[in-house]
């Protein structure tokens, strides 16, 4: 599977909310090679469930709002960055941000959506970090190997 068309794909399709929420939204895509074996489906789902937290967190700040997608990586893994501006993520979460049924600063959702996100990437044989930049916001970081699946999971390629 293409990383790099699955990730502009899924770009694309939450571009209109985006737009809907005044959130500048943009793709910076530097995986050489991003030739990966996984489910076009699965990563597709990790992509927009990042992306759409990332724009609804942003939609509650005053001024400039930004969500950032950024590839990179090749040879053993590539990694996918979504980076946004928002009011960052409150301390007494971060233990529990990938368990269902957590959520921060949103008015809407039940919190399964990390937490889904999370167990499709360890399906994959990846892993999800939230990063500390140091800076205000939040940036969630998927590194995805790009060997041949185990014999213990599926190949759909």
């Amino acid at each position: 599977m293409l990383f790099r068309s699955v990730v502009e794909n899924s770009v694309k399709l939450v571009r209109p909310k985006a737009l809907d929420e005044s959130v500048a939204l943009s793709c910076i895509q530097k995986a050489v090679p991003d030739d990966i074996y996984a489910d076009r489906a699965s990563i597709r789902q990790i992509i927009l469930n990042l992306v759409m937290n990332a724009i609804q967190a942003v939609a509650a700040i005053e001024g400039k709002r930004e969500v950032m997608v950024r590839t990179s990586g090749g040879g053993d893994s590539l990694v996918l960055e979504v980076e946004d501006n928002g009011p960052g993520i409150p301390s007494e979460v971060r233990e529990r941000l990938f368990q269902p049924f957590t959520t921060s600063n949103k008015t809407s959702g039940i919190g399964l959506g990390l937490a889904i996100t999370a167990d499709l990437v360890k399906l994959h044989q990846g892993k999800i970090a939230l990063v500390d930049t140091g800076k205000s916001g939040t940036t969630f970081r998927v590194t995805l190997p790009c060997q041949q699946p185990s014999s213990d999971r599926k190949s759909v390629v």
